[in-house]
């Protein structure tokens, strides 16, 4: 009796520690926080109107993102994207579940 009831504390405190992590983590990565949302984006790009929070995203955008055409296209609505990735994505997220 003693051992089950020890196996079962054990899972007990894994689970809530699984939900407290879960409610921290998304406390901290929320961005509909206003200090997160108003935040100051200072990486302006030289050679279109965005702006990052970090170098590292203004980076990737320029590699990326920047003077690049919209040359992926979606087989079923045709929408375009810049990235086969996110073409990708959004076909197996929109159109995947109607198949």
């Amino acid at each position: 009796m003693v051992l089950i009831f020890g196996k079962l504390k054990r899972r007990l405190n894994f689970a809530v520690t699984n939900v407290i992590n879960a409610i921290n983590f998304s406390i901290l990565y929320d961005r509909t926080r206003p200090e997160i949302v108003d935040e100051e984006k200072e990486f302006h790009c030289d050679q279109c109107d965005k702006s990052y929070t970090t170098i590292n995203s203004l980076r990737s955008h320029k590699v990326k993102d920047c003077g690049r055409d919209k040359s992926y296209k979606c087989t079923v609505c045709l929408k375009s994207f810049r990235r086969k990735a996110h073409a990708k994505s959004h076909f197996d997220n929109i159109h995947r579940k109607h198949m």
